[in-house]
């Protein structure tokens, strides 16, 4: 296995945003009543809404610096393997805020 400088190996390297990605979208689906679910592990994943703002959300996010996957009723959100955990917080943010644009 590729050992990382810290000693780290490159699996816990790559695991550790992605599980704070998670984290921090699942906590958005907390907060936003409209986001009926969130699917996929790690670096990619997928919001899924009650109505159809997918396209609506996508261009606030968008409008915002983040690009994702619109769908009809989904978003799908997949960040570099490279991203950072201050990165994937960030992101995080910027679709709760999305979202909130979107339903007000």
């Amino acid at each position: 296995m590729a050992s990382h400088p810290g000693g780290r190996t490159l699996l816990t390297v790559l695991f550790q945003p992605g599980s704070e990605f998670t984290t921090s979208i699942l906590k958005v689906r907390e907060t936003q009543p409209d986001v009926s679910e969130v699917r996929g592990l790690g670096m990619l994943l997928g919001i899924a809404f009650d109505e159809p703002i997918g396209k609506a959300v996508a261009a606030a996010a968008r409008h915002r610096g983040l690009l994702v996957r619109a769908g009809h009723d989904f978003d799908a959100i997949a960040p570099p393997l490279c991203t950072t955990i201050a990165e994937a917080d960030e992101i995080a943010e910027i679709v709760a805020t999305a979202i909130a644009d979107v339903v007000g």
